[in-house]
């Protein structure tokens, strides 16, 4: 009973994968993305093992929409999936720098320009991999902590010197501008005789 419902589950994850880098040439949605990113963060090792298989089972298909859409989905998901995935991706990096030099069969209508977006999301995806947490790895400048919000509410604010006008010249300011502008149109306007 337990290995009939893992394997129903193993069987939903691939119909997961398989509708996110289908074969139509539509971008996929990004809730179907948001959908696998979740399930990556939330799954055992295992899971994450299964489900990183299948989507690079999808790089070798023979279509180049579906590579590139496994390729935009392991762009997608390293950053938002968690470290497990992105460490099986670093593993298995081999399958994703083979397509960078991509080339495969000519389109009748688009030519080489499918095979081209492959190459180009390869790159991308190779640099998402193995770019670094921005997270985790720069500290927060000390300063930034210290700091109080500036405005409303914080009465140690200090206007800056060349600044310092009294709030009341200011709405006088803009008033008596309107005013003028409201004047002056008025002056210049058609007359009404």
């Amino acid at each position: 009973m337990d290995s009939s419902r893992r394997a129903v589950e193993s069987y939903w994850r691939s119909r997961m994968i398989d509708g996110a880098t289908s074969d139509e040439d539509k971008v996929t949605p990004v809730y179907k993305l948001e959908e696998i990113c979740e399930l990556l963060r939330s799954s055992h090792v295992s899971i994450v093992k299964e489900v990183s298989e299948f989507i690079l089972k999808r790089l070798d298909h023979k279509s180049p929409i579906v590579k590139q859409k496994a390729l935009r989905l392991i762009k997608y998901a390293v950053g938002k999936s968690g470290v497990e995935f992105r460490r099986e991706m670093q593993r298995n990096s081999v399958a994703v720098r083979q397509l960078i030099h991509y080339k495969g069969q000519l389109d009748p209508l688009k030519g080489d320009a499918p095979n081209k977006a492959v190459r180009e999301t390869a790159r991308e995806a190779i640099s998402a991999i193995f770019a670094e947490d921005n997270n985790t790895s720069k500290p927060y400048p000390a300063d930034d902590f210290n700091k109080r919000i500036e405005g409303f509410g914080n009465t140690n604010f200090e206007m800056p010197p060349n600044e310092k006008k009294s709030f009341l010249s200011d709405v006088v300011g803009i008033g008596s501008a309107s005013i003028k502008q409201g004047i002056s149109s008025f002056t210049q306007g058609p007359s009404l005789r």
